[in-house]
């Protein structure tokens, strides 16, 4: 539970987690123990804005961990995650062929997913970063780059993300940045959005250019699509010296595969919340992992 607090005089001000003031609070940090939680008004104007794919990342950080210790918050750290779209063992290019779990061969036209409600893993906390939202898209280099330039220091040793767009902000009314339907990643107001397509030709008999479309989407019982991703990584020093870049692959043999055995042409379209979406969904959740951590001077 939250715990409201009138510390005004040094910066402090309660919040009430029913209430969900702290998402719409510019610059805070809650810090979360067993006993106490604190929402921190910070006067400091942190370098916040624009990530390197033009998504917009709020100043809301949660702070949870094990005990009351305040972790310091420090301005210039920076966090930065890369994405490499693989088959396999060869780089992911659009027009070319390659071939799946079941011997279909295939092309990727399209590739698009989203990443949210992101968590840095540290060793004695968790950093939850509301509000965001990160379209990832093959055809689009700068959406694989995705840039935090104020996080709290110590010892980073992974990541957790949502693979889709959470269930309020499908709900939420018209939406604007990464979450705008001019996208093409929203389906209805009913159904919500699309958290993953891939789209492309494949071989059927003697046709080499049959069409798939496979579109993941559903936010709610029986047909959600919303997978939580966990990568993890040797602990890595945050600090004011060195910028890290966690460089992650995503292999898209792995929508085919794991745990489930799906073949494009049993079903080579489908674009509604449904049975085949959450397996689809399955699958591509298996397909990040974390290639490598550089550090580099700033």
């Amino acid at each position: 539970m939250y715990k409201r607090l009138a510390l005004c005089k040094a910066g402090f001000l309660g919040v009430d987690k029913k209430a969900n003031v702290c998402l719409h609070l510019s610059g805070m940090f809650i810090i979360k123990s067993k006993s106490i939680s604190v929402a921190i008004l910070l006067a400091l104007s942190f370098g916040w804005g624009c990530s390197k794919n033009e998504e917009i990342v709020e100043k809301n950080v949660f702070v949870k961990g094990p005990d009351s210790t305040t972790p310091t918050i420090i301005q210039k750290p920076q966090l930065v995650l890369t994405i490499q779209h693989v088959a396999g063992n060869q780089p992911l290019e659009f027009d070319k062929r390659y071939t799946n779990e079941r011997g279909e061969q295939f092309t990727v036209d399209v590739l698009k997913y989203y990443l949210s409600n992101i968590e840095l893993i540290y060793d004695t906390a968790t950093v939850y970063l509301p509000e965001t939202y990160f379209l990832i898209d093959q055809g689009r280099d700068a959406s694989r780059t995705i840039t935090f330039p104020s996080i709290p220091k110590g010892k980073l040793k992974g990541v957790q993300m949502l693979i889709g767009v959470d269930a309020p902000r499908n709900c939420s009314g018209a939406q604007t940045g990464a979450l705008d339907p001019v996208l093409g990643m929203f389906w209805t107001w009913n159904s919500g959005y699309i958290m993953a397509k891939m789209e492309g030709s494949y071989t059927k008999g003697n046709n080499p250019n049959a069409q798939y479309i496979w579109h993941c989407g559903g936010y709610a019982a029986p047909f959600s699509s919303l997978r939580t991703i966990q990568l993890s990584f040797n602990p890595t020093t945050i600090d004011t010296i060195e910028q890290t870049t966690v460089h992650i692959t995503a292999d898209v043999l792995e929508w085919f595969k794991t745990p489930h055995q799906l073949k494009i042409d049993s079903i080579p379209v489908f674009n509604d919340p449904s049975e085949i979406g959450k397996k689809v969904a399955d699958n591509y959740a298996d397909m990040f992992a974390v290639k490598g951590v550089m550090k580099k001077p700033f």
